[in-house]
């Protein structure tokens, strides 16, 4: 069931719980409105929380057009079920300075971001364990954020903040797990993996796309004759693409930096240990598991994650 012109192509994804609407060339007054419309029927039908725009082919409006923009289709939108907008949009589009207004303007009402394809909403979404929305991951995020003229410097700022001043649970021996993103901020203190979701909840709040990814390394440190996971995360930055970075604290023969495009992680791999290849949009099923299951110290060291893997971008032989 989808709506098709040559103006606009307007279809639910299931996925997704959305409704996305991909303008084809520049429209007006019917052509305009009828694919709109439609796509407030589907949210409708399908109880969907997300409508996408990709303007990346057309989506400029007549004032009039505007105008029933503000007073029919925002009004409908906002009592609906839908809570989520992203506008797809190149970089360098003609359309930027139009769709940050709309964007602005919107965000008193519902979450919204650009962002530059369909595949990059997973990194940018707010889930129940990175949850960006917050009242309290928002307020930091805008401080963090301000000031700043680039996604690389908010990065930078985000990152440094989860790295110093959140303790990390194994250093400081702390007899606390922390999980969703919110709890980390609130109790300031989390393992490396828990780092990572509030690393990226700060930058998904910023608007900058961010996965998890994962080393496998020994955890002597702990216990002996053992391996487990251990958790950073990848930003995308619009400057140097995926850039990984480990927040998880430095000490005495740690030292993590941000500095792209050269990477600085926490550790350098030795021998038998890897990095898992793929970028994940959330944390690690066994990941959760560890976090949500194991609530003590003496607990997490008895039961880190773990998981064997071939698929590997460095591995020391």
């Amino acid at each position: 069931m989808c709506f098709k012109s040559k103006f606009c192509k307007v279809e639910y994804v299931e996925d997704l719980n959305a409704v996305h609407c991909q303008w084809r060339e520049k429209c007006s007054f019917d052509d305009y409105r009828e694919p709109l419309e439609y796509g407030l029927q589907l949210i409708h039908k399908h109880n969907a929380k997300v409508w996408i725009t990709d303007t990346t082919h057309g989506f400029e409006s007549e004032v009039e057009d505007t105008q029933w923009l503000l007073e029919n289709f925002i009004p409908k939108s906002i009592e609906s079920s839908c809570d989520t907008i992203y506008f797809i949009i190149d970089d360098n589009s003609p359309l930027q300075n139009e769709i940050g207004g709309q964007s602005k303007a919107l965000s008193q009402h519902f979450n919204t971001k650009c962002i530059r394809n369909l595949e990059e909403i997973k990194f940018i979404e707010a889930t129940p364990i990175i949850n960006y929305l917050d009242s309290e991951i928002q307020k930091l995020a805008v401080e963090l954020s301000d000031g700043c003229s680039s996604d690389e410097a908010i990065a930078k700022n985000c990152f440094e903040y989860v790295r110093d001043e959140i303790r990390h649970s194994g250093d400081y021996q702390d007899d606390i797990t922390t999980c969703k993103a919110s709890d980390v901020l609130k109790y300031k203190t989390g393992w490396c993996y828990a780092k990572a979701i509030l690393l990226a909840a700060l930058l998904r709040a910023n608007g900058i796309p961010t996965g998890f990814c994962y080393q496998r390394l020994s955890c002597g440190e702990y216990r002996d004759n053992i391996y487990c996971l251990h958790g950073l995360n990848a930003i995308y930055l619009k400057k140097h693409g995926w850039y990984r970075v480990d927040a998880r604290g430095n000490k005495e023969g740690v030292n993590a930096q941000f500095m792209p495009p050269m990477e600085k992680l926490a550790f350098d791999l030795g021998e038998n240990e890897y990095a898992l290849e793929e970028i994940y949009s959330e944390p690690l099923p066994e990941v959760l598991h560890a976090l949500q299951s194991y609530k003590s110290y003496e607990e997490m060291i008895n039961n880190f994650p773990d998981i064997k893997s071939s698929l590997t971008i460095e591995y020391n032989r």
